[in-house]
């Protein structure tokens, strides 16, 4: 598993005592601060096929983290099975 990878320049703060019951939390971006981090770290940086670059994170119970999962040749093809079946003369209607 890779190293946990924290951004410079967001913040996540858990919600006071007296929030209601929606709130999960606060984020906080400091947009200059965010960015020089993702100039030293440009391998944050990914690209989708439709929405262009984009950086992943996930919220943790230690704060934002750096999303480092990438699919291997397993989670990216489509896996064989019933619902990938060309053949639909087994479904009842």
């Amino acid at each position: 598993m890779a190293d946990k990878v924290y951004p410079k320049g967001i913040s996540f703060f858990k919600p006071s005592k007296n929030a209601p019951d929606f709130i999960i939390g606060s984020l906080v971006i400091s947009p200059n601060e965010l960015f020089a981090w993702l100039k030293e770290n440009p391998d944050a940086i990914t690209e989708h096929e439709k929405y262009g670059k984009q950086v992943k994170f996930t919220l943790t119970d230690k704060g934002v983290q750096l999303d480092t999962w990438k699919p291997t040749a397993s989670t990216a093809q489509p896996q064989q099975g019933f619902a990938n079946k060309k053949d639909d003369s087994n479904f009842p209607f």
